[in-house]
């Protein structure tokens, strides 16, 4: 799909982008107030990705430089080998219970 996505004019990729991605950015209190251009700009910068079950998305101590939403699934954050935390997040779109789709925010934010 991304490379579908670049080779539409700019115009067209940012609402294709804003249309696709409107759920989980309007769910993150992070962006609540955020300006509706730079929220388009930020839905180009998206990518869908899916994480089997038991997958680890990064470890503790990674650097990071991506910037990671859940669209579909659950996940548990595990720090010194203990969860400290869980989350199950359900779309209306029919996914495996065994995967966990992400949406992945790329790119160099300094």
């Amino acid at each position: 799909m991304q490379e579908l996505l670049k080779e539409l004019p700019y115009q067209l990729r940012k609402d294709v982008c804003r249309d696709l991605f409107r759920s989980i950015i309007n769910g993150v209190a992070l962006f609540k107030h955020t300006e509706k251009h730079f929220l388009d700009a930020l839905a180009t910068k998206f990518t869908s990705i899916v994480i089997p079950a038991g997958e680890y998305v990064f470890h503790q101590g990674d650097l990071g430089d991506q910037m990671y939403f859940i669209a579909d699934g659950e996940c548990a954050v595990i720090i010194d080998s203990k969860q400290v935390s869980e989350g199950v997040l359900q779309s209306a779109e029919p996914t495996s219970p065994a995967d966990t789709r992400l949406r992945s925010l790329q790119g160099n934010y300094a």
